[in-house]
């Protein structure tokens, strides 16, 4: 068999797309980022920060928490933008991380989901006194103080325990029990039913809190995720 036939060159291949094409690619890229790829993505992304998970399992801890005691509402706070105050160290606002809402019940009130923390320094500082060993009951009445009244009455609480999240001794959340009925109270916060289970989710509840405060940089978890760690 002789040499094969050349072929004629067909010189460089030059491609272009209309703004209509690019506009095309545009849109069927956006809808397969909705469809197909958005929720993983971001599922990713929320594991390797260690953050969906850590919230699906605070709620999870929540809702548990308000099916125990009957309430209507439980919430988890966390402390944050710290600096020197008059006080010392310390925290200025106080945010929701997580909440609980029981069937037929509203919500927190926007206002109330992250507030200064002078809105509720005097019941911070009994709080305090009280440590992170016991529950502090809290009734609405006239003899608290305005800023107080106000978020109970904004949010219908006629009564609620608190708990405080500790640090090293430093406050970093806050844990409230939300009642709208006065019937179930008592003086005797320890009296709570399921007391011992109460007790085990309140750990498992600051050791998450803990871990959030404690946490790596963005930065230094990437690497790590990166590097195997």
């Amino acid at each position: 068999m002789g040499p094969l036939p050349e072929l004629p060159s067909l010189g460089p291949l030059h491609l272009s797309l209309s703004a209509d094409g690019l506009l095309l690619l545009g849109m069927a890229a956006w809808l397969l980022w909705r469809a197909f790829l958005r929720d993983t993505v971001m599922a990713r992304i929320g594991t390797l920060l260690g953050t969906q998970q850590d919230s699906r399992y605070m709620a999870d801890l929540l809702a548990q928490v308000g099916v125990l005691t009957g309430s209507s509402r439980v919430a988890l706070g966390s402390f944050y933008s710290p600096g020197l105050t008059s006080y010392g160290y310390a925290f200025s606002r106080v945010t929701i991380v997580s909440s609980y809402v029981s069937l037929g019940r509203l919500p927190l009130a926007l206002e109330s989901k992250d507030l200064p923390i002078e809105r509720i320094r005097q019941d911070l500082e009994i709080l305090i006194a009280h440590g992170a060993d016991s529950w502090h009951l809290v009734r609405l009445s006239s003899l608290l103080p305005v800023p107080c009244q106000d978020y109970l009455q904004r949010n219908g609480i006629t009564f609620l325990y608190g708990r405080l999240i500790l640090l090293e001794g430093l406050p970093i959340g806050i844990l409230n029990i939300h009642f709208d009925t006065p019937l179930a109270a008592t003086d005797v916060p320890e009296a709570l039913p399921h007391g011992e289970l109460l007790e085990a989710i309140y750990r498992e509840l600051s050791r998450l809190v803990r871990g959030r405060m404690l946490r790596p940089s963005i930065g230094r978890r990437l690497f790590n995720f990166w590097a195997g760690r």
